[in-house]
C-alpha cells in the first residue's frame, strides 16, 4: 500500500469533518482553537500512519501499542515526524504541522496566556504556508474571482483576527487537502474571509 492509497482512505473524514472543525472553532478562545487543531491533527496522523503500518495484516494490536505513552509514536511530534518520514505528508505539511506543535506547547506549557495577537504566537502563526497554498489555490481555481487583493494599510491590521484566519486556514486547507486532496476542496474555505469587509 502506497502512501498515496493511504491518503484516499483518509477521506473517511470527508468535508463534513472540516466543515464540524470549523464550526466548532468559531465558538472557541483562542487557546481552545489551537489545542483543538493540534489534537484534530494528532488524530488524522495517527489514524494515517495506523492505516500505512496495518498493511501487514495480523499485527492490529501490537501497531496500536505504539501510540500509547510511554511508546514510540505517543506524542504529537513523533506522529508529525513519522509521517513525513513515511511520505504520507509532504515537507510543507510537515513545516506546518511542526509549526502548530510548537503554538501549542507554548500555549499547553505557559504560565501566562496568549492568545493570536501575542507576538510569540503570531510570529509563528505567520510562517505558515498552508493558508498562502489555499489562497494560490483558489485563485488558480477561480481567478476572476479572486484576481484583487485588497490592500491594507498597517494601522488597519488587527494582528489577533488576520493571525486566526491564517492559523484555521492552514488547519482546515491542510486536513482537506490529506482528505480529498486538491481537486475537491470546497469554495466555503476562505469564500467568508475573502468576500467580508469586517
Amino acid at each position: 500500500m502506497t502512501g498515496e492509497e493511504i491518503l484516499k482512505d483518509a477521506k473517511k473524514y470527508g468535508m463534513n469533518f472540516i466543515d464540524d472543525l470549523n464550526s466548532t472553532l468559531e465558538k472557541e478562545s483562542d487557546r481552545g482553537i489551537i489545542l483543538i487543531c493540534a489534537s484534530t491533527i494528532d488524530s488524522v496522523l495517527r489514524d494515517l500512519i495506523e492505516k500505512y503500518l496495518n498493511k501487514n495484516k495480523g499485527r492490529k494490536k501490537e501497531i496500536s501499542k505504539l501510540f500509547e505513552y510511554p511508546n514510540p509514536l505517543s506524542s504529537f511530534a513523533s506522529k508529525i515526524q513519522m509521517s513525513y518520514c513515511l511520505g504520507l505528508i509532504s515537507k510543507d505539511i510537515y513545516e506546518d504541522f511542526e509549526r502548530v506543535r510548537k503554538i501549542r506547547n507554548n500555549l499547553a506549557h505557559g504560565y501566562d496566556f496568549k492568545d493570536f495577537s501575542s507576538n510569540e504566537i503570531a510570529s509563528i502563526v505567520f510562517k505558515l504556508e498552508g493558508a498562502k497554498k489555499c489562497w494560490e489555490f483558489r485563485r488558480q481555481k477561480n481567478p476572476e474571482k479572486y484576481k484583487e487583493q485588497k490592500s491594507l494599510k498597517k494601522e488597519d491590521v488587527d494582528v489577533e483576527k488576520i493571525s486566526k484566519m491564517v492559523f484555521v486556514t492552514t488547519v482546515s486547507f491542510w486536513l482537506g487537502t490529506l482528505a480529498q486532496g486538491y481537486e475537491n476542496l470546497p469554495d466555503f474555505m476562505l469564500d467568508k474571509y475573502l468576500n467580508s469587509d469586517e
